[in-house]
């Protein structure tokens, strides 16, 4: 339900599912096709990353010069527009030598790790990656009530505050009435987390109680309102 893995420049890493095993981290290189999972994005330190973050955050600021300028350019950079919210977020930054500790973490869980849904699953990995190469990732509010229930109790219900979500039409209908009052981005980022799964679930079957999504306009200016500030 909440798969995780961790993309280092492009290349996905994950445990405790899939092709190569239930116990085993391999890399996926092609991203385009993962809709299971949810990536922590960091880039390692070298001209090529710095050059890519750059040329992201110029975009950024041309998009908000031209929303300044006038409503009506929205149709005209559309393709721009488009083109921004197909990035990952990036939690960090880590120097190249940093990739033999990524290295050395892969090799000893692959030997000595062995997948439990509980107690040791993919959330327990990257836990452990993250604290390995000295990065931060704090969830607070209702986005850390839900990676706790998902870690520790494989709790996968799309709760949020003293609500549950029972299909795409109530999670639409919540942040159609509530996103603007809401204050914390963690609240925010797990709504969007939430309508991503969704879209993920509906891929797989189409089972009508999650999608199809019709407002997809809507998340992805709201999305975009995330990664800008």
């Amino acid at each position: 339900m909440f798969h995780v893995g961790l993309e280092v420049d492009g290349i996905v890493l994950e445990w405790g599912t899939g092709d190569a095993g239930p116990h085993l981290i391999y890399p996926k290189i092609n991203i385009n096709q993962i809709y299971e999972i949810a990536r922590l994005r960091i880039n390692y330190d070298s001209s090529l990353s710095r050059e890519f973050n750059h040329s992201t955050n110029q975009l950024s600021q041309f998009w908000n010069d031209l929303n300044q300028l006038s409503f009506d350019l929205l149709s005209a950079i559309k393709k721009l527009y488009k083109y921004l919210i197909s990035f990952v977020m990036n939690i960090g930054v880590i120097p190249s030598g940093k990739l033999q500790i990524i290295a050395r973490k892969c090799v000893f869980w692959n030997k000595n790790i062995f997948y439990h849904p509980v107690t040791r699953n993919c959330q327990h990995f990257i836990d452990e990656m993250l604290q390995a190469l000295g990065l931060e990732f704090y969830p607070k509010d209702e986005f850390k009530n839900f990676l706790d229930r998902i870690c520790n109790y494989a709790d996968d219900r799309f709760m949020f505050q003293e609500s549950e979500f029972f299909s795409r039409q109530d999670l639409d209908q919540y942040a159609d009435q509530n996103w603007n009052k809401i204050q914390s981005i963690w609240n925010k980022k797990l709504l969007l987390c939430y309508s991503d799964m969704m879209n993920g679930l509906y891929k797989c079957d189409e089972n009508s109680v999650w999608g199809p999504m019709d407002n997809q306009e809507k998340w992805q200016q709201r999305e975009y309102e995330l990664r800008v500030n």
